[in-house]
């Protein structure tokens, strides 16, 4: 949590942290955890279900592809 005692960082600062890896408080990251639920839930759907357009590839012949 020391990243948030001295005010807001800048964009290098926090590039930085990030690019050393420092390990971040995991009661602080869970707070922004990706949460699946629903349709996400299936591993399928979440990997490529978002893929605006991706249905369109069912009418595409092997040539197009």
């Amino acid at each position: 949590m020391d990243l948030y005692t001295s005010g807001p960082l800048t964009k290098s600062e926090l590039l930085n942290r990030i690019a050393d890896g420092l390990p971040v408080d995991p009661n602080f990251a869970k707070k922004f955890r990706i949460k699946r639920a629903g349709k996400d839930k299936n591993d399928i759907f979440w990997a490529v279900g978002k893929i605006h357009g991706l249905e369109n590839l069912a009418f595409a012949t092997p040539e197009e592809i």
